[in-house]
């Protein structure tokens, strides 16, 4: 599927940004799957829930099943959720196995994805040497999280996230010490909007002071600052130094203080945030044109306050993320507004309120999209 850029390529992530057709547009979003969602990493789960062999979990990229299992020897491998045989799905949910046999038929994988034996007149065959195998995927690790890519010749994820993940350690050096907390990790929800709008609100604080008022009582948002990187955008935010501020209590002696965020081409998003010690991974998934969902899950080290810890949450939840979609819904609105085409950038070099966040994911964006027209 072919799409065109509507506008002039030298304003388009230049002076202007991504054509509002762009984010509603449903053969636009038919092409990003092929393009950037079937090709690039995505979040699966963290690692403690694959901490035995033969533990396996379960997950969707878009209408792709796909099934991650720790083997015999203690490798984490991912594989296609379906039998080469039929077509029938493997697996469902997450558990635990020593093989894996196919619903339908019978057929048996051992946990490398080889296949074992196969039913021949009621009783299984083994089948040596048959080189029939499961499709795998590639898996990838960082932060006690585990990512997966279903393109074979994509770049590596400790490629892909070498100086992402160097960045992170030198903010956060004791981050092997933090655990999964699954009660008080997932927040966020469906969003009335383009995945492509989630991410840009995300990555811009111009609207913090007037959508954002709890958040900036808390944090100094005019001293900001950021870095790009070719596939990464690092952000951060320093503290207000208010213990008590109209969002959550702050303890200045014990807590995280500054906000550190890290953009991830396409979807993921790392994060620590003021309050009790933590560090979240999120995501925004594509679910059409106009739709998207967003979730969290948080670890954190021993010992800090469930209390506390869930105030923030509760903070992140009801209000925080609130205001954004509420933002997010009415500029899905906009996108197909007849009197708005594309929009424009305010790019600060100072760094702190600028929108050069934005561009420069959009440029990130084209260059997949359009890896011709970007070299130009």
């Amino acid at each position: 599927m072919k799409i065109e850029i509507p506008f002039p390529h030298q304003e388009v992530a230049q002076t202007r940004t991504l054509p509002g057709s762009f984010y509603a547009d449903p053969e636009v979003f038919e092409a990003e799957k092929q393009d950037i969602f079937l090709k690039s990493w995505h979040y699966a789960c963290p690692i403690s829930a694959l901490a035995d062999n033969g533990a396996y979990v379960t997950i969707q990229i878009l209408n792709q099943q796909v099934f991650l299992v720790r083997d015999q020897n203690d490798e984490i491998r991912g594989f296609f959720n379906v039998c080469p045989h039929r077509g029938h799905q493997l697996l469902e949910g997450s558990g635990q196995k020593r093989v894996i046999t196919c619903p339908y038929h019978a057929w048996s994988y051992d946990l490398t994805g080889r296949l074992v034996a196969a039913r021949e007149g009621g009783k299984s065959r083994t089948l040596v040497g048959s080189g029939i195998c499961l499709k795998s995927v590639q898996v990838g690790t960082l932060a006690s999280f585990v990512f997966v890519n279903l393109d074979a010749t994509a770049e590596p994820f400790a490629d892909y996230t070498a100086e992402l993940a160097r960045s992170i350690n030198n903010v956060i050096p004791d981050l092997t010490d933090y655990k999964v907390r699954e009660s008080v990790g997932y927040f966020g929800g469906d969003y009335d909007c383009n995945w492509k709008i989630a991410i840009d609100n995300y990555l811009e604080c111009y609207h913090c002071e007037t959508a954002h008022k709890s958040f900036c009582d808390m944090m100094d948002v005019k001293n900001s600052t950021f870095s790009l990187h070719d596939n990464f955008i690092y952000q951060f935010v320093p503290s207000g130094g208010k213990e008590t501020n109209a969002a959550y209590s702050i303890n200045l002696k014990e807590d995280a203080l500054d906000g550190h965020f890290w953009f991830l081409f396409p979807n993921i998003i790392f994060s620590i945030f003021p309050g009790t010690k933590n560090f979240s991974v999120s995501w925004v998934d594509p679910v059409s044109a106009v739709s998207s969902l967003r979730k969290f899950v948080t670890m954190t080290p021993d010992g800090i306050s469930k209390e506390r810890e869930a105030a923030r949450s509760r903070w992140g939840l009801e209000v925080l993320n609130e205001e954004d979609r509420q933002l997010c819904r009415s500029v899905q609105k906009g996108m197909v507004q007849r009197g708005f085409d594309m929009g424009y950038y305010l790019v600060d070099p100072r760094g702190n309120l600028s929108e050069d966040t934005v561009r420069h994911f959009h440029r990130i964006y084209l260059k997949w999209m359009f890896p011709v027209v970007s070299k130009v």
